[in-house]
């Protein structure tokens, strides 16, 4: 679990935890279980010039 360099997180009141981090992935691992990945951040929108 990292708790440092922009790394965030909490737990739910199931006890699981929920993390993000420095770059917006968001992942969850249950008291006992497999760590997933459930929220990836929104990719901007290349500007071209024109």
């Amino acid at each position: 679990m990292k708790t440092h360099h922009g790394h965030s997180y909490r737990i739910a009141p199931d006890g699981s935890t929920i993390w993000t981090t420095p770059t917006g992935h968001t992942y969850h691992r249950p008291p006992a279980g497999d760590t997933r990945l459930i929220g990836t951040p929104r990719r901007r929108a290349s500007r071209h010039a024109g």
